[in-house]
């Protein structure tokens, strides 16, 4: 009998069949302005997936490298300020939100009255840029408030919701380059103040990979306040409106705006509005009909089966659908931003979203 063994061992001897080569990972931290890119979602089963619920994308403005990032808010984008640190394998960008000085001031004084000083402020990061009479003014409109609370004997409890570890002050978010993946590895924090300490904790996202997204445009648009779209299976809204109840996948949904702002149509203006579905662009450019002087702010989307997995990143017990609009007015010409608003559908839940149930104890 023929034994394959030296045969075997004659491949091995001379290297075997050739490895396919990988190619070299060019990403660089200075090649980041104009990209987008989306967390790379751990699943259960081992494999990831792109979650773009949790994405980013960099751009440079007057000179300076800066950050719009979701920090998986469904319906919110943050804007960050981005500085290189180190060099070579050690290169990080430390990304951070603009300093809200009134909130480190009240954090300060909850731990300290009169621990809020202009000197202090700078030692805890408020950037050199950042104007003497910009951090007065906070520092004014934080001891005005604090003087309003203590008239209504609210301050004594007011002070622990400001000294708390878990009072967000400032997006911080270190990004390096994953040169064995060819990724970049996200850490997002938040910076608190507590008993005088500069304090950070995980956001979210925690530490994990983001991939590049180059299947088109994403939406970094924050949306107004409260919940002002109706979901509705019809397109005429009703006169009055009940609560939002769940829908089945494949059902045309009307989404129409029920605020205030911005209905009143102008003399010899026109309106539109650009569209969203689950932060990817749907249609762009809608009328939208003046009636009786106001203008009826609606349009609609399908969420079928195809969006499930996109739906599930939102909560896998019940998937919500976000629908956004981005309105415009144009007038004499000139057409003109007005506001983001953003609906939420909640679907019926289907097994595939259900956890699986708990494994029986041994």
């Amino acid at each position: 009998m023929r034994h394959s063994l030296p045969f075997l061992a004659l491949l091995v001897a001379c290297g075997g069949p050739a490895e396919p080569e990988t190619p070299a990972c060019t990403l660089s931290l200075d090649g980041l302005d104009g990209t987008t890119w989306v967390m790379d979602d751990p699943q259960a089963d081992g494999t990831s997936k792109p979650n773009l619920q949790a994405r980013m994308q960099f751009r440079t403005e007057d000179g300076q490298l800066r950050m719009d990032y979701t920090v998986k808010d469904p319906v919110n984008s943050y804007d960050f300020d981005c500085v290189q640190k180190g060099e070579g394998d050690d290169a990080e960008l430390e990304c951070f939100e603009p300093p809200r000085i009134k909130d480190w001031c009240l954090a300060l004084e909850a731990w300290e009255e009169g621990a809020c000083t202009p000197p202090a402020l700078r030692d805890y990061g408020i950037p050199d840029s950042t104007a003497k009479g910009e951090i007065v003014k906070a520092i004014k409109e934080a001891k005005a408030q604090i003087k309003e609370l203590k008239e209504n004997e609210a301050w004594e409890k007011r002070k622990i919701a400001f000294n708390n570890l878990g009072n967000p002050l400032q997006g911080r978010v270190y990004v390096a380059v994953n040169s064995r993946t060819c990724t970049l590895k996200i850490t997002d924090n938040y910076m608190t103040i507590f008993n005088g300490d500069q304090k950070e904790d995980s956001n979210p996202v925690g530490t994990n990979p983001f991939v590049q997204y180059e299947d088109g445009e994403l939406m970094f648009e924050s949306c107004g306040p409260g919940r002002i779209v109706a979901d509705l299976e019809t397109e005429e809204l009703p006169e009055k409106l009940s609560a939002p109840g769940k829908h089945e996948f494949g059902t045309e949904i009307w989404y129409h705006y029920v605020g205030g702002d911005h209905v009143k149509a102008e003399e010899g203006c026109t309106y539109s509005m650009d569209t969203y579905a689950q932060w990817k662009p749907k249609d762009q450019g809608i009328e939208q009909e003046i009636i009786d002087g106001k203008v009826h702010w609606k349009a609609s989307h399908t969420f079928g089966d195809a969006d499930k997995d996109a739906l599930h990143q939102i909560n896998p017990v019940g998937p919500m659908g976000i629908f956004s609009m981005v309105r415009y007015k144009e007038c004499a010409g000139k057409k003109e931003k007005v506001d983001t608003v953003c609906g939420v559908a909640a679907y019926l839940a289907d097994p595939a979203f259900l956890p699986p149930p708990p494994k029986p104890r041994e």
